[in-house]
């Protein structure tokens, strides 16, 4: 794999993309690819969001689940640190306990296939002002233009968490089908 992100990646795209399983990896590029000529006289280009990596740690993928859930008393916390604690200790609990669940994905019990490598989030990001479009409405704008990425995903085997049943519905996950769940 070269060490240089493609044309249509920026560099830290191109990093986060890196540390997904060869298969993942090589159906995002194609997606990627695509994605620049079908974006290319529009205003938005596909991209991944700073603060969510491809592949993610046991910890990371905890820190996603307990956004927007309170700490119960007494109960027991499967990993050596206190989140909450933790949480209050860097003085943001309340955007920890504020936020919309993320995910059901706990990272120790129940695995994210993110954790392996095996999914990835995606956006459209308007050119011009960097904003992002996590998942359009009905008449937005952007929706027909988001739905044709959602479908070069699809045709490369991607499930789109769009598909899924409410309130399980996330929008920017994609995840590539026929692959063992698991540790890596």
């Amino acid at each position: 794999m070269s060490l240089d992100p493609p044309p249509y990646l920026r560099a830290r795209e191109w990093g986060q993309l890196q540390t997904l399983e060869p298969p993942t990896l090589a159906a995002a590029l194609e997606v990627f690819e695509v994605a620049d000529g079908i974006l290319a006289e529009s205003p938005y280009r596909l991209s991944l969001p700073a603060e969510l990596p491809c592949k993610r740690k046991d910890r990371e993928q905890f820190g996603l689940f307990i956004r927007g859930r309170e700490p119960i008393p007494g109960a027991p916390v499967p990993i050596p640190f206190d989140p909450w604690k933790h949480a209050c200790r860097r003085n943001d609990w309340h955007l920890v306990n504020r936020r919309a669940r993320v995910t059901d994905c706990d990272g120790f019990e129940v695995l994210s296939n993110h954790q392996p490598g095996q999914a990835l989030d995606a956006q459209l990001r308007l050119r011009r002002t960097g904003a992002i479009v996590w998942h359009p409405g009905p008449d937005d704008e952007s929706r027909e233009v988001f739905l044709l990425i959602v479908a070069e995903f699809k045709r490369r085997g991607f499930e789109w968490g769009g598909d899924w049943p409410k309130p399980r519905t996330d929008y920017p996950h994609f995840q590539l089908l026929h692959q063992p769940k698991g540790r890596p």
